[in-house]
C-alpha cells in the first residue's frame, strides 16, 4: 500500500512538472517578443551595463547600443517600452538594479506627456511589455498592484501571462518561432522603417517649463531619488520629433529635476539638430513620434560623444571575432540587411543604406527626378530645402563612399553610360528603372546586391 501511495505520488509531481513546462513553453511562444526577450537578455548579459537608456517608444527608435558599441566601445541596454510611463520606468528600474547598476541612466522625457497617468488607459496592455519580462517576485507584485491600481481586474493577467497572451496563437510569426537572439537584433534598441518628410519647428529654450501633472513628476522624481542612492547619473533627455511649444514646455520639466539634484542633467536634443546634422525630412520615420535608422544613427553618434566626453567608460571593442559583442554586432547588422531587404519604397531602402557598413551608387532617371516631390533630392543631396529639386541637378549617378562614418559624394557624371563603374553590374541595371541602387560591403568591397526601383516598389 506504501509502496503504491509513493508511485502515485511520483506520477501526480511529474504531471503537475509536466504541466508547468507545458504553461511556461506555451507562455513563451505566445506572449508578445517586445519586451520581455530584451529583459531577459538583459538579465543573462554577463558584462557590465555601463549605460541603460529606459523610456518610451521615442527612446528604443532613437538609441541604438550596437552603433554605440561599434563607434565607442561602449556597453549599454535600452529596456525602453512603447507608452512607458514614469511610474513603469521607476519599476522596470528598480528591477533592472539587479542585475546591473550603470553608471549613468539616459530616460526619456516623453513621459511627461502623459501627466496623472501612472499607466496607459486605453492600452493598459502596454505595461505588459515591462511586467512580463520580470520574474514573480514581492517586487512584480507590488509594481501591478501599484501601476494598475485602478484597474485591479487586470491584474491575473500580468501574473500569469499566458491568461492574457491564450488567445494570441493565431497571430504567431516567424519571429516567434526563431532564436530569441535574432529577435534582440541590437540589445534592446528598435529601428523604423518610414522616411516621413516632416518639417522643421521652432525650438523654445529648455528652461521654459511648466507643470506636467503631479504623478508624472512624482515619479520623476522618485527615480532621481533612486539613482542618487544608487551614486548614479541621470540625464533626461528628449530625442527630435515635431511637437508644438505647448508640449516642448512640458517636456522640459526636466530642466526642473536638474536645477534641484546634483545627479540629474537635461539635454534637449532639439536643440542640437545642427550638430548632428538631423534631417526632420529624412530622418523620421512617422510625423509623430519615431526617428528612423538614419535619424537614430544620428542621435546616438551625438549621445555617445556627450557620454564619452564626461565619464570614462570600459572600451569592449576587440579584434576578436568571436568576442561577446562582435558576435552581438553580427547578429545586428543580419537584422539590418532583413530590414532593407523588407523596404517595399526606394525612400524607405535610401534612409537604410546610411550606414558606416555600406557603400553605395545611385543612379537616378530623369522620370524620377522630373517627378521629386523634394525627399529624394534631400535624401541624395543632403539639402534640406523645402522647395521641389531641380530636374537636372538630380538627374545622374552619384557614388556615396562612407570613410570614418562621413557620407561624401564621390562623382556626378552625367550620366549612367559615361560611368564605367556602373558596368560591373550592367547586366543588373534595369533600363526602365526610376531609381537603381548598387550596396557595397565597406569590410570587404564586395557587392551586396542591385536593386531597381519604379514608382510602385522593387522590380
Amino acid at each position: 500500500m506504501k509502496k503504491e501511495t509513493t508511485k502515485n505520488l511520483i506520477y501526480f509531481l511529474l504531471t503537475i512538472v509536466a504541466i508547468a513546462a507545458l504553461v511556461c513553453g506555451l507562455t513563451r511562444l505566445y506572449a508578445s517578443k517586445n519586451g520581455a526577450i530584451h529583459r531577459q537578455r538583459f538579465y543573462e548579459q554577463k558584462e557590465d551595463v555601463d549605460v541603460l537608456f529606459i523610456g518610451t517608444s521615442h527612446a528604443y527608435a532613437g538609441y541604438q547600443p550596437m552603433e554605440l558599441y561599434r563607434k565607442y566601445g561602449i556597453s549599454s541596454f535600452n529596456l525602453s517600452t512603447a507608452g512607458e510611463r514614469f511610474a513603469v520606468n521607476y519599476y522596470s528600474m528598480l528591477d533592472a538594479f539587479n542585475y546591473h547598476v550603470p553608471k549613468v541612466v539616459v530616460i526619456d522625457c516623453h513621459a511627461f506627456e502623459y501627466g496623472d497617468e501612472k499607466n496607459d488607459h486605453e492600452v493598459p496592455t502596454r505595461c505588459h511589455g515591462v511586467f512580463d519580462g520580470m520574474p514573480m517576485s514581492r517586487l512584480k507584485i507590488q509594481a501591478i498592484q501599484d501601476v494598475l491600481s485602478d484597474l485591479p481586474d487586470t491584474w491575473p493577467e500580468y501574473y500569469f501571462p499566458l491568461y492574457y497572451y491564450h488567445n494570441r496563437w493565431v497571430e504567431l510569426e516567424r519571429q516567434d518561432f526563431e532564436d530569441p537572439v535574432l529577435n534582440n537584433y541590437g540589445k534592446g534598441g528598435r529601428l523604423f522603417h518610414g522616411v516621413a518628410n516632416a518639417k522643421p519647428f521652432e525650438v523654445i529654450p529648455q528652461e521654459e517649463y511648466e507643470w506636467a501633472g503631479d504623478l508624472s513628476c512624482e515619479y520623476a522624481e522618485k527615480i532621481v531619488q533612486l539613482c542618487k542612492e544608487k551614486g548614479i547619473d541621470i540625464h533626461f533627455m528628449c530625442i527630435p520629433f515635431p511637437c508644438n511649444q505647448e508640449t516642448q514646455r512640458v517636456l522640459n520639466q526636466a530642466q526642473k529635476l536638474a536645477d534641484e539634484y546634483d545627479n540629474c542633467y537635461y539635454v534637449n536634443l532639439m536643440l542640437h539638430t545642427d550638430e548632428m546634422d538631423f534631417n526632420f525630412a529624412t530622418d523620421m520615420a512617422d510625423l509623430g513620434s519615431h526617428v528612423n535608422l538614419l535619424g537614430g544613427h544620428k542621435v546616438t553618434d551625438y549621445i555617445g560623444k556627450y557620454l564619452s566626453e564626461r565619464y570614462e567608460f570600459t572600451d569592449y571593442r576587440s579584434d576578436d571575432p568571436d568576442s561577446v559583442w562582435n558576435k552581438e554586432y553580427r547578429y545586428y547588422t543580419t537584422y539590418l540587411d532583413r530590414l532593407r531587404n523588407d523596404c517595399e519604397d526606394y525612400k524607405d531602402y535610401l534612409a537604410n543604406v546610411y550606414s558606416p557598413d555600406y557603400s553605395f551608387a545611385i543612379y537616378v532617371s530623369d522620370m524620377a527626378a522630373a517627378n521629386d516631390d523634394g525627399l529624394l533630392y534631400k535624401l541624395i543631396k543632403k539639402d534640406d530645402t523645402d522647395s521641389n529639386a531641380d530636374a537636372d541637378a538630380l538627374t545622374g549617378t552619384y557614388f556615396y563612399s562612407n570613410m570614418n562614418g562621413e557620407t561624401k559624394e564621390i562623382i556626378n557624371p552625367s550620366s549612367v553610360e559615361d560611368t564605367p563603374f556602373w558596368m560591373d553590374y550592367a547586366d543588373d541595371y534595369d533600363q526602365n528603372a526610376l531609381l537603381s541602387i548598387a550596396v557595397f560591403n565597406n569590410r570587404t568591397g564586395e557587392l551586396v546586391e542591385v536593386t531597381n526601383w519604379s514608382a510602385g516598389g522593387r522590380l
